[in-house]
């Protein structure tokens, strides 16, 4: 942290601010996601009735055609609604992301050790040796 001094520093709080943020979005987000599934339901079942009532002889056109114009906007903005949460949501899951990869980048490197050869108890002044001169015959 040292190489960057303050930065790091106010860019671990952005980053934590930014996590809870994105916590409490998750939660609405999943909540509203919820919420629509349920209407789109309960949308379902009125249009069905709707359109039952519409299929029978001398049923009101100009009413139906008013009712599920009155529906099909409910739904786009319903739909509109949450995709910009979405939006929103997935914005801040990135940033995020971006984040993480920015202060992991400014983290001090901890220097790679040389990889270790086999450790040979004779050194290597021993390397070459006669192996008959180990035998005490």
């Amino acid at each position: 942290m040292e190489k960057h001094g303050g930065y790091t520093d106010d860019l671990n709080v952005e980053h934590e601010a930014l996590i809870e943020k994105i916590l409490e979005e998750e939660e609405e987000m999943l909540k509203g996601h919820k919420k629509n599934i349920d209407e789109a339901v309960d949308n379902v079942q009125k249009e069905l009735t709707l359109f039952n009532n519409a299929d029978k002889p001398g049923s009101d056109i100009q009413n139906y055609c008013l009712a599920l114009d009155k529906m099909l906007l409910k739904k786009i903005k319903d739909t509109i609604a949450l995709r910009d949460k979405l939006h929103n949501f997935y914005k801040n899951v990135k940033t995020e992301e971006s984040m993480t990869q920015l202060f992991e980048e400014c983290q001090p490197q901890e220097p790679e050790e040389p990889p270790q050869e086999d450790f040979d108890p004779y050194g290597p002044e021993m390397d070459g040796m006669d192996d008959n001169l180990l035998d005490n015959d």
